[in-house]
């Protein structure tokens, strides 16, 4: 169901037939409550940055692992399967 179709009247067009004024209202209103409760629930900077900080060194070692990996050379591999030897005492 398209959002915002108060604003955008070129979005109700989209909406389904049995879309009301009543659900757009209660829209609005879970978006109102939504950014309320965000702002209630934001974390502080000083215990964010520390962890973005780690997420962005992590993403920099993944990506430098992945050049890595591809400098590599083909090697061709086996298209058979071995199966394990199994040893019989005699």
């Amino acid at each position: 169901m398209p959002s915002h179709t108060d604003k955008h009247p070129e979005k109700k067009e989209k909406a389904p037939a049995w879309m009301q004024d009543w659900h757009v209202k209660g829209n609005n209103e879970a978006d109102t409550l939504a950014g309320a409760a965000a702002a209630l629930h934001e974390i502080p900077n000083r215990t964010a940055q520390p962890i973005i900080q780690l997420c962005t060194n992590l993403a920099l070692i993944q990506n430098r692992l992945i050049q890595v990996t591809k400098m590599f050379p083909h090697r061709n591999h086996n298209t058979t399967i071995h199966r394990a030897i199994i040893y019989k005492p005699t």
